[in-house]
């Protein structure tokens, strides 16, 4: 079958690209002392760009497979992991290899025992593995990961978390990952980013204030820059940037929201009302079964950020809340009382009574404000809850 041997190159860096240049060394790290290294992220977090840039700067032998939808059929995805590995394995390795194309288990187990035969340190990295939708080639990789000689390694880069025991390799120490915390930008890399082809220059306040608005996320400070080339007034606009910025809007919509189901998409613009939300308070406000579509979310990376450990609280990243909030009041402007007056409820029969107090008065639901009003200036004995430094804290008091 004809191969787009574009899928077997990483893509090339620009000159514009800012170079990860503490990310890179740890990244390297990790491939070496681990089967499976695994980037998960949102969107538009830079796992390809650093991937790239990572596969330039080492010195293993990287085989690259860009996955792609049309890849997910058994044989087509054999035929591009032949064409990925022809530069690192003999003619007629690949040859005994091809024979086993029909059955994927065996051939996993097969290269296995052919890598074991190889000295130099190897790497078969896997771009975009979320649009793989194939059971036969999780388990392929599955088993790869089980039986790779110790200088052999997998890289999957992916939306979402694969099929895979994570657990179970975590434990084992086979496995390290990269999620968008590790892979956000600092703001000294934000700033070699803001400084390439601008026409303004940014001072260290401006650039910090810009890349906490977009939470370190690379495309989201991508998408800043392309505006800031037309503004005059800096400040002004960096104030002023939200997820509703047409650039950012246009792709979190399109990008994000877009490829969710109806019901998900549901789900995340009625509870884009809330700051902070846990899978009680979901269910409250949406009248869904908040846990399962949660643990999807943070499964996924579609922009929810956990608050605890325990990963009970969340809250959608800032400028995605901007794009749901958006669109609830431009779908749902009639049903917006109805759900801030589910959250005031849940929140007042949980002993959290400021944040009733905004939900019913968002709700125009006086009568109940006023209840929790009075409720708050009579001082009952209540249980006052906050998040600070990772942790949620609690007290009582009474007056």
């Amino acid at each position: 079958m004809p191969i787009m041997t574009s899928r077997l190159r990483p893509p090339q860096t620009r000159s514009t690209d800012v170079q990860r240049t503490s990310l890179i060394p740890t990244l390297d790290h990790a491939v070496s002392a681990h089967a499976c290294v695994i980037l998960s992220a949102p969107a538009g977090s830079g796992k390809t760009t650093t991937l790239a840039q990572w596969s330039r700067s080492t010195t293993m032998s990287v085989a690259w497979l860009q996955l792609t939808e049309d890849i997910n059929h058994t044989q087509t995805f054999t035929a591009y992991l032949f064409a990925s590995l022809e530069s690192y394995l003999p003619v007629h390795v690949l040859t005994a290899l091809q024979s086993h194309g029909d059955h994927l288990n065996s051939l996993a187990i097969h290269l296995s025992e052919l890598l074991e035969g190889t000295q130099a340190p190897f790497v078969l990295v896997l771009d975009d593995y979320h649009v793989i939708d194939n059971d036969l080639i999780y388990t392929f990789i599955h088993a790869l990961i089980d039986n790779l000689p110790p200088h052999a390694h997998l890289i999957i880069s992916t939306r979402i978390d694969p099929p895979l025991p994570l657990a179970v390799m975590r434990a084992k120490r086979t496995l390290v990952e990269f999620r968008l915390d590790a892979l956000r930008f600092s703001n000294s890399e934000a700033a070699s980013f803001l400084a390439q082809g601008m026409s303004h220059t940014l001072d260290d306040a401006q650039v910090q204030r810009l890349t906490d608005k977009v939470e370190g996320w690379a495309t989201g400070l991508q998408l800043a820059a392309l505006s800031l080339q037309r503004q005059m007034d800096i400040s002004e606009f960096i104030d002023t940037f939200t997820g509703t910025h047409r650039h950012v809007f246009d792709y979190l919509l399109d990008e994000v929201i877009a490829r969710q189901s109806t019901d998900l998409q549901q789900f995340m613009l009625m509870t884009a009302i809330l700051e902070e939300l846990c899978s009680e308070l979901a269910q409250a406000v949406t009248g869904m079964d908040g846990a399962p579509i949660l643990r999807y979310l943070d499964d996924n990376n579609l922009f929810i950020v956990a608050l605890d450990e325990q990963r009970t609280w969340y809250r959608y990243h800032h400028l995605f809340r901007d794009v749901l909030l958006h669109q609830l009041h431009r779908q749902q402007s009639d049903n917006l009382p109805e759900l801030h007056r589910r959250a005031a409820i849940w929140y007042r029969e949980n002993d959290l009574p400021e944040q009733a107090l905004t939900h019913s008065v968002a709700a125009n639901d006086y009568a109940l404000a006023a209840e929790i009003g009075q409720a708050i200036a009579d001082g009952r004995k209540r249980t006052v809850r906050w998040y600070t430094d990772g942790i949620f804290c609690e007290s009582y008091w009474s007056t």
